[in-house]
């Protein structure tokens, strides 16, 4: 006879797996139709409700009453706190938006529930003034700012400031700064009330976090079970595996350019790119490896291609400088790995009909999505022989008396009537890449680099409070002048290969080898370092803002990892000896993977939703939860392998699944409360702390599915080691879809598909 508990506990199963699949399918159907659709057929549907309901049912009945440690206990009850807390927040909570100008008074928002309604204030807003403050000499927003002018029926007023990341709280309503009108005379306010959901869930987060924490200090736990566990003590044999480096191209013949000497001065000069004022070095660097995928060619430096395309592009189109990625386009066009610039202009644009396909018609095939691609070189290499992207020369706007002293710095194709310029100065601007064209076609280099130097003066005079200081300049051209996640990459996956190979033979050799590769990580590290260390002062925030410096940072937390945990030692386990070889192998990787094109390295200002405390904490918490799941999948794939290559009892299988267990603890623990601070994050810059954005979706959709596993033993399956690290090997399928392919296929907040 079934007992209750134990139906309950496999109906919460069930329906814990329907839901996940459920939340799988519904990022799909977002991302081909739309964002309503998905609420309307998911999220927001009276059976997907329903079956939170059931979960949240069956699963504290059943932990109730199966008498759980009180950790686990805990763990539980506040994940039903978050559940109860967000059907609060759905069934009572009331938003929508109000648009404000300057001066004008409303006392009701849209309902967000209800279009078309509105919801009556309890009183009275104003918008009284509006400033946005810019980064020095960008249009790139730093942060905005409302103040508010909240008047009571009984005639009081109160005057409150509304910015980004600054919630304005009164009488139990929150208005957050959503946007701003164009002319910058008026705001879009979120508007939001939710007396108790919130505070529940808020709730629910604080315990989750006691829970995590209990759960890994406890000495009954799984963790400290498993870690004392024999996968610590002995063990004796290893496993190999393989992996294939790519080889670069090489050019035959090197175009006309200046020399190396001129080229420096030139990217010594300053020159506002991306929303920040930086090196021209940078400019060129991005330039180059946008078209070529390296930061050089055929042995000449950036600046030498930019400055090569600027004065002798005739020569520089019949270079095969731009990478065609997609062989099925380079197949039908009859192009190569690298082409020429008129390679696609052979009677008429050749990528015209696809990349209008792509735009106008929707054609989003793996063919057009390439050839727009190319077709984004084409146009940077338009837009640097027509001057567009050398914004190099600073001056200060004409404005009223009683207006803030503004520098721009603009390229020198654009119209020099609303500047504050002298006779002399105008003519340097208008003249500047003229002198330097003839001066380079004529080889006087010797004049060119005067007028370099006569330019870094001009930018030293007009650049204002807008010149970076002089240490990020050199800590830009510092960062810029190693390449190192590319070599790093290639050094820690072969370290890690060969490290792999010689387990095979565990001799005296291997075990100074070791020790020689345990220093080699240990210089590895503090060279990441020193790099993150060099683009933290450049960009004036900890590196965790895109994908490439969130990948960075889990590169470094392996590294770190494995520093701490595989020292050499004489007797070494099995899972301590495959500590170092892992370590390289997944921070090679996610060096390797760093230095791809699908990572955008360029150093950008933070929008200001990220300018917050929030996202450091929030986002470092993600990554090392990441990396323990990519070693966890490491340990299976590895295991596997060996099992495959019969070197590996059964035995030695049990003491690596443990391994995979005793990681899988603290990914847990850092998964949650990386998901729940970002959701605090959310509540506090938008107020919203959910809203089945698809990034927030597919972290929860990993959380439960490694959660799973945990559960040994309502779960018997889990018990079997072939089965839980094939599970677990499977399972990191979610940990790809959530880092790589929400950012670069679904769409959402967290996306960068564009």
């Amino acid at each position: 006879m079934i007992r209750p508990h134990l139906s309950c506990k496999n109906v919460a199963f069930a329906a814990l797996i329907v839901l996940t699949a459920s939340m799988a399918v519904a990022t799909f159907v977002e991302h081909h139709h739309d964002t309503p659709t998905a609420l309307s057929r998911f999220y927001h549907a009276p059976w997907f409700i329903a079956l939170w309901l059931l979960t949240l049912a069956a699963g504290l009945t059943t932990v109730l009453k199966a008498r759980l440690p009180r950790p686990a206990l805990v763990l539980h009850i506040a994940l039903g706190f978050i559940l109860i807390g967000a059907g609060v927040s759905f069934f009572t909570s009331e938003s929508g938006q109000m648009h404000l100008r300057i001066g004008h008074t409303a006392d009701c928002y849209a309902d967000a529930a209800h279009p078309g309604d509105s919801v009556r204030l309890p009183f009275q807003v104003t918008l009284r003034d509006f400033d946005v403050a810019f980064y020095a000499g960008t249009e790139s927003p730093a942060q905005f700012t409302a103040m508010l002018e909240i008047a009571e029926n009984s005639g009081e007023t109160v005057q409150k400031a509304v910015a980004m990341n600054r919630v304005c709280d009164y009488g139990g309503v929150r208005f957050f700064l959503t946007s701003y009108d164009s002319d910058h005379g008026g705001v879009l306010l979120s508007v939001r009330s939710d007396a108790w959901g919130t505070g529940i869930s808020y709730a629910g987060y604080a315990l989750l976090f006691v829970a995590f924490g209990w759960l890994l200090l406890s000495k009954k736990g799984g963790f400290r079970r498993s870690l004392s566990s024999s996968v610590w003590r002995d063990g004796r044999k290893a496993f190999c595996i393989g992996l294939l480096l790519l080889v670069g191209h090489s050019a035959t013949a090197a175009p006309t350019t200046v020399s190396r000497e001129t080229a420096q001065k030139f990217g010594e000069l300053l020159v506002n790119y991306e929303g920040r004022i930086c090196p021209m070095q940078t400019l060129a660097r991005d330039f180059t490896a946008k078209l070529y995928g390296d930061v050089s060619y055929d042995g000449l430096t950036a600046e030498q291609v930019v400055l090569g395309w600027t004065f002798w592009p005739e020569e520089w189109e019949q270079e095969p400088v731009i990478k065609v990625k997609g062989r099925n386009l380079r197949r039908e066009y009859g192009l190569e790995k690298y082409a020429a610039f008129t390679d696609f202009f052979m009677g008429g644009y050749r990528l015209g009909p696809l990349v209008a396909a792509y735009y106008n018609q929707g054609d989003r095939s793996a063919m057009a999505k390439k050839a727009v691609e190319i077709d984004d070189k084409l146009q940077l290499i338009y837009s640097l022989r027509h001057g567009r992207l050398f914004k190099m020369f600073p001056a200060t706007l004409r404005q009223a008396a009683h207006q803030k002293t503004l520098v721009r710095w603009q390229c020198p194709t654009d119209s020099l009537s609303d500047l504050r310029l002298s006779p002399n100065d105008s003519v340097f601007v208008a003249t500047f890449f003229a002198n330097l064209y003839q001066a380079a076609t004529s080889g006087q280099e010797t004049f060119m680099q005067k007028r370099l130097d006569e330019m870094a003066l001009f930018q030293q005079s007009h650049g204002g409070e807008t010149l970076p200081p002089a240490h990020v300049i050199k800590a830009k051209r510092l960062y810029n002048a190693f390449n190192l996640p590319v070599w790093l990459s290639r050094l820690h996956l072969c370290l890690g290969l060969l490290l792999c190979l010689a387990l095979l033979k565990d001799t005296k050799r291997f075990r100074r080898c070791r020790q020689a590769a345990y220093a080699v990580m240990a210089i590895s590290w503090l060279a990441l370092s020193a790099y993150v260390v060099l683009r933290s002062i450049v960009s004036g925030h900890l590196p965790v803002g895109n994908g490439y410096e969130t990948t960075l940072s889990i590169a470094w937390c392996a590294m770190l990892m494995t520093l701490l945990l595989g020292l050499p030692r004489r007797n070494g386990t099995l899972s301590r000896r495959l500590l170092l070889p892992f370590g390289f192998l997944v921070s090679g990787f996610f060096l390797l993977v760093a230095s791809m094109g699908l990572m955008n390295p360029q150093i950008t200002p933070l929008i200001p939703v990220l300018a917050s405390p929030w996202l450091s904490v929030h986002v470092s918490l993600i990554m090392l939860a990441y990396m323990c799941l990519t070693f966890i999948c490491l340990c299976s794939l590895m295991a596997f392998v060996t099992l495959m290559a019969g070197r590996l009892s059964e035995a030695e299988l049990t003491r690596i699944s443990l391994l995979a267990r005793l990681f899988l603890y603290p990914a847990l623990a850092c998964l949650a409360a990386g998901i729940f601070i970002g959701a605090v994050w959310a509540g506090e810059s938008w107020g919203r702390y959910w809203g089945w954005d698809p990034k927030e979706t597919w972290a929860l959709i990993t959380l439960l599915v490694y959660a799973l596993p945990l559960h040994s033993a309502s779960l018997p399956a889990f018990r079997r080691p072939r089965f839980f690290l094939a599970y677990l090997l499977l399972a990191f399928a979610t940990v790809l879809m959530t880092y790589i392919g929400v950012n670069y296929y679904l769409t959402g907040l967290h996306s960068y598909a564009g």
